[in-house]
């Protein structure tokens, strides 16, 4: 199983420029194994006026996971006294 978003293809030249800065950052990230890191599997258009992202399915959401870790409110638990 795997996740999937799915991005309108913008009618604005700097929106689609950052989409595609976000698929270079996701090729570059898929080099790495780490297990913190959601695999990415692939990428790539749909038709015309789409893109797609496919990535692994995870088990809980990033607050969820900080929830069952007790960090939650890190900056409450956080002494910055001086």
């Amino acid at each position: 199983m795997f996740a999937r978003k799915i991005v309108k293809a913008s009618t604005s030249q700097a929106e689609d420029v950052t989409f595609l800065n976000e698929i270079r950052v996701i090729d570059k990230i898929r080099k790495f194994d780490r297990v913190n890191i959601v695999t990415f599997l692939k990428h790539g258009r749909l038709d015309l006026h789409q893109y797609y992202i496919d990535m692994e399915l995870c088990v809980l959401n990033l607050e969820e996971y900080m929830k069952l870790k007790n960090w939650y409110d890190v900056r409450s638990r956080t002494d910055i006294s001086l």
